[in-house]
């Protein structure tokens, strides 16, 4: 990761024409857009290595809902809202250890039974749908540009079904040609609009890399968008599978262990938006 060839691009393995080739497909090749962003999309008011900001502000979208729900559950939604804070900013300061992706899966099984279980399924949908208002607009308007140019366009990701299936709705919408994004994440258990708890767990880095072979099969071409450790079976997978059609792109406040192991690493959307609106020449 020492040549720049972008301002916050960076690749040792690419130049700048031939990653734009690549990001906008200009060959035609039959290429899948594979993303684990969402996180990078929505704002970030957390530390991103750690706990998906996309959950954070949905916990807090809630609020009303859980209120009206009944007084013991707004009771345990606070209760359960300091215990989450409370690993966050423990972990940050090395108080509490442990694997990072174990603890995400810990926190968002309490998040679930605390908070969720019982719940209008519906409401927790137009929550989902709500804060994609919060989302950064110059990465919405990369993706769709990106997608426009790719067969399939699918995010894989922790974060629960109906918050990825509202930000893949909100960018279908943009797009300037017919866009269908599929989701992969973390399902709820659902009965008569009642919130049971998850439906079979939480989507870990095993289950993202199984579904990225699955939607790669037939296709000459994946590129990948990752930023946390849980990505780095997904990228593993694609080049293992498609050598060196796969690129990998780590973004944003990505670990190192993520970066070293990425093909290009681009430090933030504005960064990527500028490089998609100022093709080589």
């Amino acid at each position: 990761m020492e040549a720049e060839i972008f301002p916050g691009i960076f690749s040792n393995e690419y130049s700048a024409e031939d990653l734009e080739c690549i990001l906008l497909n200009r060959d035609g090749k039959h290429a899948v857009l594979a993303l684990d962003l969402d996180g990078t999309i929505h704002r970030g008011i957390l530390p991103r290595s750690f706990y998906e900001s996309t959950n954070a502000d949905l916990a807090f979208s809630l609020t009303p809902v859980v209120a009206k729900h009944s007084l013991r559950a707004f009771f345990e939604y606070a209760l359960t809202g300091i215990s989450l804070t409370s690993k966050i900013v423990g972990y940050h300061l090395g108080i509490t250890e442990g694997n990072a992706e174990q603890l995400v899966k810990e926190m968002i099984s309490e998040f679930s039974e605390k908070i969720l279980t019982g719940l209008s399924y519906y409401e927790f949908l137009q929550t989902a749908r709500f804060i994609t208002r919060f989302a950064y607009p110059n990465s919405l308007e990369c993706v769709t540009k990106l997608s426009a140019h790719y067969d399939k366009t699918m995010v894989i990701s922790t974060s629960f079904q109906p918050v990825l299936k509202a930000y893949s709705e909100k960018l279908e919408k943009m797009a300037d040609k017919n866009l269908r994004i599929e989701t992969y994440g973390t399902k709820l258990l659902v009965r008569s609009d009642e919130i049971l708890g998850l439906y079979a767990g939480i989507l870990d880095s095993e289950e993202k890399a199984r579904f990225l072979a699955q939607n790669v099969s037939g296709l000459e071409r994946c590129v990948i968008f990752g930023n946390s450790e849980n990505d780095i079976q997904m990228f593993n997978a694609g080049s293992k599978i498609l050598g060196i059609n796969c690129v990998r792109i780590s973004i944003n406040r990505s670990p190192k262990n993520l970066v070293q192991l990425s093909d290009v690493y681009i430090k933030n959307w504005d960064a990527l938006k500028k490089f998609l609106s100022n093709p080589s020449k």
